[in-house]
C-alpha cells in the first residue's frame, strides 16, 4: 500500500523543508511525496531538490485548488494525503494510520489537528465534532450526510486521507477557477463526502497547522468582493448537492460561510470604523447568503457561544460592542 503525500506550494522556501522532513521521518512505510508548485519566485524548488526522493511538479495555475487537482491526477498512491507547505505531520502519523487503512480500507480517514501559533500548541483548534471514533459505512455513513459540517468537525483537507479512486472522481467537482484563492478546502471536502461510501474517524492528533500571518487567508483584502465570492461559493456548492439529489442539504454550506463572514469581521474588527462596519453589516444581511441564512435558519449548533454573540452584535449593528469584544478576545488569546 502506498500513500501519496501532496504538498501544494508557492514561495515557501522557509517552511517547506520542515513539511517534507516530517514525512520522510515516517520510516518503514511506503509513500511518495509530490510538491506541486504554483510558480514560486523564491528558492522553493532549490530546497525541494535537496530531497532526491521528492517529485517536484509545476502547476500551470497558482490556485491552491488547481494545484491540488493537478497533483491528484499525477499521483500513484492507493491513498491521497495533503500537507500544506507551512505545516507538518506528527512522527506517529503513518504508525497510527497504516493499520486502519489496511484493515478497514475506508474511503476517508479523518483525524484531528493541532494549531501552532508562536510555538504554542492548541489542541482545541476546530475540534467540534458530533461523531464518535470508529468506522462508518452503509446506513451509518449516510446519516453523516445529514449534517456534514457538524459531523466531520473541520473542512480541512489536511485532516483527511482519501482513497485514490475517490479523489480522482472528486476532481470533476473541484472548482479550480473560483475568483479568490481562498476556502478551497470546501471544494474538496463537501463533494468528497457525497462521493465516498465509508469513513473512519479517529480522535488522534496527527497534524500541526501553523498559523501563518502571511498566508492567503490572513492577508486577503477585506472588502465587498469577498461577499460576492462567498455567494459564488454557495451557488457552486448548491449545484454539487443538487447533482447528488440532496438539494435540501445545500444549506449546510451556509453554516461554514456564515462563520467565514464572522471570521472576516473579527479579523478586521479592531481597525474598522463605525461607518465601514455598518455598511458591511447591511451588505451581509441583504446578501444572498444573509437572507438565505435567516430564511433557512442556519444551524447555530456549530457556533461557539462567542460566535453566537458576534452574530447577534452583527445583526443588531452594535459596532462599539463588537469592536470591544474583538479587542478583548485578542488580548486574552
Amino acid at each position: 500500500m502506498l500513500i501519496s503525500f501532496i504538498i501544494p506550494s508557492y514561495n515557501r522556501e522557509a517552511t517547506i523543508g520542515r513539511a517534507i522532513q516530517s514525512i520522510i521521518c515516517q520510516k518503514d512505510y511506503s509513500f511518495e511525496i509530490i510538491v506541486c508548485d504554483g510558480g514560486s519566485t523564491d528558492n522553493t524548488k532549490g530546497v525541494v531538490e535537496k530531497y532526491p526522493s521528492v517529485r517536484f511538479i509545476t502547476c500551470p495555475m497558482r490556485s491552491p485548488a488547481a494545484q491540488s487537482e493537478y497533483a491528484i491526477k499525477r499521483s500513484i498512491g492507493d491513498y491521497i494525503a495533503f500537507v500544506d507547505s507551512d505545516d507538518y505531520i506528527d512522527p506517529s502519523y503513518c504508525e497510527n494510520v497504516w493499520p486502519v487503512l489496511q484493515k478497514e480500507k475506508p474511503d476517508i480517514f479523518i483525524f484531528k489537528l493541532y494549531s501552532v501559533s508562536g510555538g504554542k500548541i492548541n489542541k482545541k483548534y476546530r475540534q467540534k465534532r458530533k461523531l464518535r471514533p470508529g468506522f462508518y459505512s452503509s446506513r451509518d455513513y449516510l446519516k453523516i450526510l445529514d449534517d456534514i459540517y457538524g459531523n466531520i468537525g473541520s473542512v480541512s483537507r489536511c485532516t483527511k486521507i482519501v482513497k485514490r479512486e475517490v479523489a480522482i472522481n472528486l476532481c470533476q467537482y473541484y472548482n479550480s477557477s473560483v475568483k479568490h484563492l481562498i476556502w478551497e478546502d470546501t471544494f474538496y471536502t463537501y463533494p468528497l463526502f457525497l462521493i465516498a461510501r465509508s469513513v473512519y474517524i479517529s480522535n488522534l492528533y496527527l497534524y500541526y497547522y501553523c498559523v501563518n500571518n502571511l498566508s492567503i487567508t490572513h492577508t486577503i483584502k477585506y472588502d465587498f468582493d469577498i461577499l460576492g465570492s462567498l455567494e459564488e461559493i454557495f451557488e457552486y456548492h448548491a449545484k454539487i448537492f443538487s447533482a447528488f439529489n440532496r438539494s435540501d442539504q445545500a444549506k449546510q454550506t451556509l453554516t461554514f460561510l456564515s462563520l467565514s463572514i464572522l471570521a472576516l469581521l473579527k479579523s478586521a474588527g479592531e481597525s474598522m470604523d463605525e461607518k465601514a462596519f455598518l455598511s458591511f453589516a447591511d451588505a451581509v444581511l441583504k446578501s444572498k447568503i444573509g437572507t438565505k441564512a435567516i430564511k433557512e435558519k442556519v444551524r447555530t449548533t456549530n457556533y461557539s457561544p462567542l460566535d453566537k454573540v458576534y452574530a447577534f452584535l452583527l445583526h443588531k449593528r452594535m459596532f462599539h460592542t463588537f469592536r470591544f469584544l474583538c479587542r478583548a478576545q485578542r488580548k486574552l488569546a
